[in-house]
């Protein structure tokens, strides 16, 4: 399932790719040598999935894998006038529903430490979403219930209010000051409801404060495992984490430099 995360990025590319080039009509030629054309997990085709025709024979190439289910739900027509974002979030769900249909092969100890890192990645990345469609976007409620990943304390509360139909930014405050409380401040700060015309710029700033939290919140969970028990599957879910996060920390000091940031900022950024 670790893999299959890896093969999902990979297919989104394909699919983007695919999409720049039938719909969008851009030169893809130079962007499509980095996509990774072995196979990772399932037999997928990704040069025929780039050089489709149409868009059922790029769902033709997605026969035999988890992938085809959600690639058939869309039409040509819809993926034309929507873009790729319903598509993609539904990509994450199937993962997610996978993944935790998995942990029902793990012994109890390891299904214990397993799903609760990743009940806490989904709180996290629903936190996100709140910030990022509800406020950034402004998303109605209707699409905020699809955008969810269906597991989670957060997904649990929120969904008695999207149950009736009550779903607010401040309903939402309250449930993440409530499970979170370490990021009330940074929430008081963000303003939701005095000033519900603060500018993107601002916006922007204080989501990128709150990811920066919920990465450090996140990391001390994962720093936690590596001193408890080492024979659970915690320790490797531990050190893959930590790794992704110095190949980001690595990635950021790159763009960065190529931006030409001076190194005070670059280092008030990671910290």
């Amino acid at each position: 399932m670790l893999l299959e995360k890896i093969e999902e990025a990979n297919l989104k590319n394909a699919v983007r790719l695919w999409f720049s080039a039938s719909v969008m009509k851009h030169p893809i030629s130079y962007r499509s040598a980095y996509i990774d054309k072995d196979v990772i997990v399932n037999d997928i085709d990704y040069t025929k999935m780039i050089n489709a025709l149409t868009w059922d024979d790029l769902v033709k190439a997605t026969e035999g894998t988890p992938y085809h289910e959600v690639y058939s739900h869309f039409t040509a027509e819809s993926i034309s006038s929507q873009g790729l974002f319903h598509i993609e979030n539904m990509v994450d769900h199937l993962w997610y529903r996978r993944l935790f249909e998995s942990f029902d092969d793990l012994s109890r100890k390891d299904e214990e430490v397993a799903r609760s890192i990743y009940l806490v990645d989904v709180d996290i990345k629903n936190i996100l979403s709140i910030i990022r469609y509800g406020l950034y976007y402004d998303f109605k409620k209707e699409q905020m219930g699809e955008i969810f990943i269906p597991y989670g304390d957060v997904y649990r509360l929120l969904k008695e209010d999207l149950d009736d139909g009550q779903l607010e930014v401040n309903s939402a405050r309250k449930i993440i000051g409530r499970l979170y409380p370490e990021a009330e401040d940074i929430l008081e700060k963000m303003d939701m409801i005095a000033h519900p015309d603060i500018s993107k710029s601002d916006m922007a700033t204080y989501t990128l404060r709150f990811e920066h939290y919920l990465n450090d919140r996140r990391n001390r969970e994962f720093t936690g495992i590596l001193s408890g028990d080492p024979f659970t599957v915690g320790t490797m879910l531990a050190y893959i984490f930590l790794r992704k996060a110095e190949d980001n920390m690595i990635k950021g000091i790159l763009s960065a430099k190529y931006y030409h940031w001076d190194e005070e900022r670059i280092r008030r950024e990671l910290n």
